[in-house]
């Protein structure tokens, strides 16, 4: 019997499992290389998109039939991800990594669309996920069952095109959800015309939806978009510039640092411009001291701050993006297909993936297949 008829027929014996389009399974690729950690991500290949695990080289990817943006590891059993449809997005997924499938998938209402991330409650229960109405219609933060991703209820996310959101551990039964004011940041420079937006970062009541506090940047045309939490439970908030000036766009910061009660833009370097554009953040904690990392792929660099917004230097890294930290070490896999490990600044190793690495990644603390 072929492997990907057997596949199938073991996923079809699995409640609720439906067989992945393609599977390409860790035996018949490699095996994991200890000197890595496993990477959970997203990448494209001749316009199909995967889902997969790699560790020194490509265990295994699964073809869904959408782009994700943020993957995230259920929390109660970290062989299966849930993946957020990337904005505009109409799918949301859960897939089982170790048994090549996905568990159920889930279309979005005609007039939504999910804005590519989510969060997991304490008691991982129930996802939070952030999406928004048609057009430039308001935002809302929608609470799903976990199992299921059924909905349960809304609530109004405050504002237009909610991105990144973040569980507050200082407050409990709150959310904090980065409101990026618009619906999409053009993945191009070509702003024909000004855009009008209001981007701000809320805090929100998950038992009745009030709005229990609201920051916003001086530089309304800083769109807050990424948030990672340090250990000592500061804020990081990777920013991505929009001003119809190109000149000021390429200036602008692309990091602020909240420290639960005051918004502020992070340091900048008057010699290495960040282009304006941060995606992914992580934060490592090195001999006492709290780092935030986002990397900048418009500017071809992994950017450092401390924990309290002071500027610590960039590491030069072609289409940085996707960053985690794991024991002190950023692991970056980029667009160029490049994975790089580093310790601050200091590049430890890399390798060629030969895969496109899309935004986000994610890496377990156990085997995920």
């Amino acid at each position: 019997m072929l492997r990907r008829n057997f596949l199938q027929k073991l996923c079809t014996g699995i409640a609720g499992c439906t067989p992945a389009f393609h599977v390409i399974a860790s035996n018949a690729v490699g095996s994991e290389n200890p000197n890595w950690p496993y990477i959970v991500g997203s990448w494209q290949i001749k316009n199909k998109k995967f889902i997969g695990a790699w560790s020194g080289t490509l265990l295994k990817q699964i073809e869904i039939p959408f782009r994700p943006h943020e993957l995230l590891f259920d929390p109660s059993d970290q062989t299966k991800v849930i993946a957020i449809g990337r904005r505009p997005g109409r799918f949301i997924a859960k897939i089982d990594l170790k048994n090549d499938c996905v568990l159920f998938k889930k279309h979005i209402e005609s007039a939504r669309r999910f804005n590519g991330h989510a969060a997991f409650s304490n008691d991982g229960q129930f996802l939070y996920t952030s999406e928004n109405g048609e057009g430039s219609g308001p935002g809302f933060i929608v609470t799903r069952r976990a199992d299921t991703l059924e909905k349960v209820r809304e609530y109004s996310s405050y504002g237009v095109g909610p991105h990144s959101i973040i569980l507050d551990d200082a407050t409990p039964n709150t959310i904090i959800v980065a409101n990026g004011g618009l619906l999409a940041i053009p993945d191009t420079y070509d702003f024909r015309e000004p855009i009008d937006f209001d981007s701000s970062l809320v805090r929100i009541n998950l038992i009745d939806g009030s709005l229990i506090g609201q920051w916003r940047l001086e530089d309304q045309d800083l769109s807050i978009r990424h948030l990672n939490r340090s250990r000592k439970g500061v804020l990081g908030v990777a920013l991505q510039a929009a001003h119809s000036d190109i000149s000021k766009r390429l200036r602008a910061p692309v990091l602020a640092i909240f420290n639960g009660e005051d918004l502020q833009i992070a340091e900048s370097s008057n010699d290495i411009p960040l282009n304006g554009y941060g995606g992914d953040i992580t934060s490592s904690s090195i001999a006492g001291q709290e780092y935030f990392h986002v990397g900048c792929m418009h500017a071809n660099l992994l950017a450092c701050w401390d924990s309290s917004g002071k500027w610590n230097g960039a590491l030069p890294l072609n289409t940085a993006c996707a960053v985690k930290s794991v024991g002190g070490v950023i692991y970056s896999p980029t667009e160029g297909g490049t994975i790089t490990s580093t310790v601050l600044n200091k590049k430890i190793k890399d390798i060629e993936s030969g895969l496109s690495w899309d935004n986000h990644i994610t890496i377990p603390s156990h085997p995920p297949i």
